[in-house]
C-alpha cells in the first residue's frame, strides 16, 4: 500500500535479482520518492538502480577504458539509457555513500558525474569526487548548463548532443577545486584565506602523491599562493608532521622584491627550467641535447634530478608524458617538472633561445670554478663596475 499512486521502479542486483523497489509520485505531492526499507537482502546505502544493466554493458571492455555515469534520479538513469548508454546508474534517493563507490569500482576505473545543475546538485557532485577518490577511482564531471538534470538535458537538446558532453567529460577533481571559490571574493584577504582552506581540503582527500602534486601546483598558481605553504596545510590535514602556520602564511606578497646580489642566479634558474620546458616539447632533442648539457651543470639538485632521467629515457621514446615518468621522478621532482610545464606553458622557446641557455649554464660553470670565496665574489663584482657590464646581471 505504500506505494499506492506511484511508478514503480525495481531495485536490481548484479546477479539480477529483484532486491527492492523505489516509488515516485505521479502529481506534485511528497516525498517525490520512496524506497523499499532495508531488508537482510536491501540496502540503499550498498546498492545502485540500474547496476545490473551498467555492469553487463561494460563486462566485454578492458577495465581501463571502461567508464559509468552515475546520476541522482532513476529518471535521468531511463532518459540515459535512452539516448544510447547503457553504462547509467543513480543513487537511491542518497548522497553516494561509500559503500556504493566499492560497488563502482569493482566494475570500473573511472566514473562521470552527471548530477543536478543547481547548487545542491553542485555541492553534491563535490562530495561525490572525494568518496570516489578515496576509493581510487578517476571522477570526471559533465556540465548540463541550460537544463536542470541529464533527464531535461536530453529532452530539450538530443542524445547527439549529450553524447558530446559525455565524450567530452572534465576532470571533476579541477571542479571540485573550482567550487571553492564558490561565494567568495578572492579580492579579499579573509575570503581568500577560506578559499584556500577548502581547496586544502579537496587536495588532501587526493591519496596518490603524484596526482595530488599536480593538482597542488596547479592550485597554487592559480589563487595566487606558495606551493609550499599549500603542500604544508595538506600535509598537516593528512596527518603529517608540518609545523603548524597560520592560515595568513598562504597568501604571496603582492610584490616581492628581487634580489640586487644574487640576480644572476634568476637567469641561472631560469636557464635550467627553459632547457627541461624545451625537453618535454622537443623528446627528439634529447640526444642532442645530452652532448651539449650534463647533468652536472644543473645547479638546482631538482632540476637536474629530471633533466638526467628525461635525457636517458627520451632517447628511448620520444613520447612525453608526466605519468611515464611516475616511477621513476621522486615527489618533490615530479612537483617541480609538473610547476615548469604549467609557468611555461605560454612561452615560446627556441632553438636558438636554448643555445643561450647552454651558453649561461657553461658560464656559471666556469664563473663557480673561478670564484670560490666571498673576497673572490667581490673582486670579480669590482671588475665589472669597472668595465661598465651591469648590463650582465640580469
Amino acid at each position: 500500500d505504500m506505494f499506492r499512486n506511484r511508478i514503480m521502479f525495481p531495485i536490481i542486483d548484479t546477479k539480477g535479482n529483484v532486491i527492492g523497489f523505489g516509488g515516485r509520485v505521479l502529481d506534485g505531492s511528497l516525498p517525490k520518492y520512496i524506497n523499499t526499507a532495508d531488508t537482510p537482502v536491501f540496502k540503499k546505502s550498498r546498492n545502485l538502480f540500474s547496476m545490473n544493466f551498467a555492469k553487463t554493458a561494460i563486462s566485454g571492455q578492458p577495465k581501463e577504458s571502461r567508464r559509468i555515469i552515475l546520476a541522482e534520479g532513476y529518471m535521468d538513469v531511463v532518459s540515459i539509457y535512452a539516448a544510447g548508454f547503457e553504462n547509467a546508474v543513480a543513487t537511491l534517493g542518497t548522497a553516494l555513500t561509500q559503500d556504493q563507490a566499492k560497488l563502482l569500482h569493482n566494475c570500473t576505473n573511472q566514473v562521470i558525474i552527471a548530477y543536478d545543475s543547481d547548487s545542491a546538485g553542485r555541492a553534491a557532485a563535490v562530495k561525490a569526487v572525494k568518496i570516489l577518490v578515496n576509493e581510487g577511482i578517476t571522477p570526471f564531471i559533465i556540465n548540463t548548463g541550460g537544463a536542470k538534470d541529464p533527464d531535461e538535458y536530453i529532452k530539450m537538446y538530443g542524445a547527439a548532443r549529450f553524447k558530446k558532453l559525455v565524450n567530452s567529460a572534465g576532470d571533476a577533481v579541477l571542479f571540485a577545486l573550482d567550487e571553492c571559490k564558490e561565494g567568495l571574493d578572492l579580492n579579499t584577504e579573509v575570503e581568500k584565506i577560506e578559499c584556500v582552506r577548502r581547496a586544502v581540503k579537496v587536495l588532501a582527500d587526493i591519496k596518490d602523491d603524484v596526482s595530488r602534486d599536480i593538482y597542488l601546483t596547479k592550485t597554487a598558481k592559480d589563487l595566487e599562493v606558495s606551493s609550499e605553504m599549500l603542500r604544508a596545510g595538506v600535509k598537516r590535514q593528512t596527518g603529517g608532521e608540518e609545523p603548524v602556520r597560520q592560515a595568513e602564511d598562504y597568501i604571496l606578497p603582492k610584490a616581492v622584491p628581487v634580489p640586487q646580489i644574487y640576480g644572476i642566479k634568476t637567469k641561472e634558474q631560469r636557464s635550467q627550467e627553459s632547457v627541461i620546458a624545451y625537453l618535454m616539447r622537443n623528446p627528439a632533442a634529447a640526444g642532442e641535447l645530452s652532448q651539449k648539457i650534463s647533468p652536472d651543470l644543473f645547479t638546482d639538485a631538482d632540476c637536474s634530478g629530471i633533466y638526467s632521467v628525461l635525457t636517458e629515457r627520451l632517447k628511448i621514446s620520444e613520447n612525453f608524458t608526466l605519468s611515464l615518468f611516475a616511477n621513476e621522478l621522486n615527489s618533490t621532482e615530479m612537483g617541480k617538472i609538473t610547476e615548469i610545464e604549467i609557468n611555461y606553458r605560454e612561452i615560446s622557446i627556441t632553438p636558438d633561445y636554448i643555445e643561450d641557455c647552454i651558453g649561461v649554464l657553461q658560464g656559471m660553470n666556469n664563473l663557480n670554478s673561478a670564484v670560490e670565496s666571498d673576497e673572490d665574489l667581490l673582486n670579480l663584482a669590482m671588475r665589472l663596475k669597472s668595465a661598465d657590464q651591469y648590463s650582465n646581471f640580469d
